[in-house]
């Protein structure tokens, strides 16, 4: 009895040894798709970098600026709504 072919088998071809015109232009397709892909996972890298740069200058200004106040209000903590601030009570700290 012949073997019925699974749908997953192909026939070889040996005849030729180039693709026909519609699988070069699929797997250029497939390849160029790709390719775009990898630019832009690129330019989000690079961004994602800028980005990572930027937050860093703005803790340092966050931090430069927590100095700054607590040298003239002393240990508060402030509430950045409203700007009152309240002293923080010695015995809250741990050292």
């Amino acid at each position: 009895m012949a073997k019925k072919k699974e749908y997953t088998e192909f026939e070889v071809v040996k005849t030729s040894k180039k693709l026909e015109e519609q699988e070069l232009s699929q797997i250029k397709e497939a390849v160029a798709k790709a390719n775009e892909v990898q630019m832009q996972i690129g330019g989000v890298e690079a961004h994602k970098h800028t980005l990572l740069e930027t937050l860093k200058l703005l803790n340092k200004e966050v931090e430069s600026t927590q100095k700054i106040l607590a040298a003239k209000y002393g240990d508060v903590t402030i509430n950045l709504i409203t700007g009152e601030f309240t002293e923080n009570d010695a015995a809250d700290k741990k050292d």
